[in-house]
């Protein structure tokens, strides 16, 4: 597009007619000008939208006069043959960049599986499905690019204070992760990237009753491995992974009941875990659990086929269990939909809750068993109900003391 500035229009149609020539050398330009034009023309290339910001016309009318000339013509013609003969650049798809492929492996090797959830958006980021006028290589994001893309968000959304999580998430992952590029623990917020997700506290309220849970064991009795998912994932309240990973030859019997560790990567903390047998629902599993170390004695593992972990086994037996412990919620008639969203992170909630019953609410204790402090217990998972608070200030009304 060429900005009219009192020029005859005969003139402005040649001009025109240049500009277009001239962009198909998007390869050999060697003056200013000429730069100008292919930095143009890669802009339609890379977004496949044409450029809007008009060329100037005295620029443009420069080359037109150069054309004009006999070395001129020569020039550009080669030029432009050059470019007709050769092949077009190619772009490598985003997930098929060795940022991109990096990120993935290092994510698969940490074990931390939902990470990989981060990928989806850092590519709509990247490739201007979010803001259009935003786009960039994997291998030229900088933090400098990351506030850019904020700054343009922030633009387009004015009523809102910060990125959506899963954004602001998958910025983050791909810049520590795949990029190495440090964010100093709450330095964060200063890049418009905090680390602070918009849930603290929203699903602490989740649990199940001990008579709900117990509804929710009915349609797995005649499953064997969903129950014991089930009905051990309460107990222990793991994490998906390593829930999913307990070896067979981890558990101790004793005469109370079961006893085993379950190591967290997240945390890189072994966490004690115990079945007690004189608690109705952990001496049922315990008894589960006897049935299941007795049954196919070549498989090492619990719940995974193989003798070896992978991603791949890990991901089919999320499938796998996940839908039995959504047949189990429907029956326990929960309708939240966190359950069904995530039926293994759960189990961590409702069995968060359960040992908070059974030890008087002692989340000093409990967060030993699970959390690497107990204001993450208190604030994610185990919120104490109004009722239990009323009857044990209640309790202290009535003991009175000193």
């Amino acid at each position: 597009m060429v900005r009219e500035r009192g020029h005859p229009p005969a003139i402005l149609e040649l001009c025109e007619e240049a500009r277009v020539e001239l962009a198909r050398a998007w390869g050999a330009g060697k003056t200013r000008a000429q730069g100008r034009i292919l930095a143009l023309r890669k802009h339609t290339e890379v977004t496949g939208k044409p450029q809007e910001k008009p060329i100037s016309l005295s620029t443009v009318h420069r080359l037109f006069k150069e054309w004009e000339t006999e070395e001129g013509q020569r020039k550009f013609a080669d030029i432009i043959a050059k470019a007709k003969e050769a092949p077009p650049p190619e772009r490598v798809p985003v997930r098929q960049s060795p940022e991109f492929k990096k990120w993935a492996e290092k994510i698969r090797l940490s074990r931390h599986f939902s990470a990989l959830h981060h990928l989806a958006p850092m590519e709509k980021i990247l490739t201007g499905k979010v803001i259009p006028e935003f786009t960039c290589s994997p291998a030229n994001f900088t933090l400098a690019k990351a506030q850019e893309y904020v700054r343009l968000w922030q633009a387009k959304h004015p009523d809102k204070e910060m990125l959506p999580w899963d954004q602001r998430s998958a910025l983050r992952g791909f810049l520590q992760v795949a990029k190495e590029i440090s964010i100093p623990r709450g330095f964060g917020v200063y890049y418009g990237l905090s680390g602070e997700k918009p849930s603290i506290g929203l699903y602490a309220h989740i649990h199940m009753t001990r008579e709900e849970i117990e509804l929710g064991r009915e349609p797995l009795l005649d499953m064997g491995k969903p129950l014991l998912l089930y009905d051990l994932g309460i107990e222990f309240f793991a994490r998906t992974t390593p829930l999913l990973t307990l070896k067979k030859d981890q558990f101790r019997f004793t005469e109370a009941g079961v006893e085993t560790s379950v190591w967290e990567e997240k945390t890189d903390v072994a966490y004690p875990k115990y079945l007690l047998l004189n608690y109705p629902h952990a001496r049922e599993t315990a008894e589960e659990l006897k049935e299941a170390l007795l049954a196919d004695p070549e498989e090492p593992y619990l719940f995974l086929k193989g003798k070896t972990v992978h991603s791949m086994s890990v991901r089919n037996a999320i499938s796998e269990h996940g839908e039995s412990l959504r047949r189990a919620y429907k029956a326990a008639g929960k309708t939240d939909s966190y359950f069904y969203r995530k039926p293994f992170y759960s189990l961590r909630h409702i069995g968060a809750q359960l040992w908070l019953e059974r030890t008087d609410w002692d989340y000093a204790l409990v967060a030993e068993m699970g959390w690497k402090d107990i204001s993450t217990l208190r604030t994610w998972y185990g919120r104490m109900p109004a009722s239990v608070m009323a009857q044990k200030i209640e309790a202290l009304r009535n003991r009175g003391g000193g």
